[in-house]
């Protein structure tokens, strides 16, 4: 809850473009063989990356990952 005005802060659907279904399947697969979700996979992630205690590895030269992946329904964030 947004303590300022009393509402409940809704984060929405995201999408990462470049996910190929394989990838996200595997992901899946591995998250509930561990025993959690793909969603908490992400989550913790962020937050660990969003926290300074993880940095992904340099992405390689010719990647498109360019921040232009990140999309909010169809919307893009850029």
């Amino acid at each position: 809850m947004d303590e300022k005005d009393n509402r409940t802060v809704s984060t929405g659907t995201y999408r990462i473009r470049g996910v190929s279904r394989d990838l996200y399947r595997a992901a899946g697969l591995r998250a509930a063989t561990q025993g959690t979700t793909l969603r908490w996979v992400v989550l913790q992630a962020l937050e660990a990356y969003s926290a300074g205690t993880w940095t992904p590895p340099n992405e390689p030269p010719g990647s498109h990952a360019n921040g232009s992946e990140r999309a909010i329904r169809g919307h893009d964030r850029r």
